[in-house]
């Protein structure tokens, strides 16, 4: 979902994921920021900063990574 750019779903999904390891509260304490931010973060609407995003993977064991595009694959 994130590779093919649909950020609704993949944050759709990140919620899951969070909710399966615990819920918000404990996203909440292993992240240090609190539910209100988490719920809007990772709402369909949510947009979420890459250190947001870092901590709450972190949390659930999780990490992202970067890879070069194939150069028909690259916009300018």
């Amino acid at each position: 979902m994130l590779e093919e750019g649909d950020m609704e779903l993949f944050t759709a999904a990140l919620k899951d994921v969070a909710n399966a390891h615990g819920g918000m509260g404990y996203l909440s304490q292993a992240t240090h920021l609190n539910r209100e931010t988490l719920y809007r973060t990772l709402s369909e609407d949510g947009n979420p900063r890459l250190d947001t995003l870092h901590k709450v993977l972190g949390a659930m064991g999780l990490r992202i990574g970067v890879t070069v595009m194939q150069p028909e694959s690259c916009t300018q």
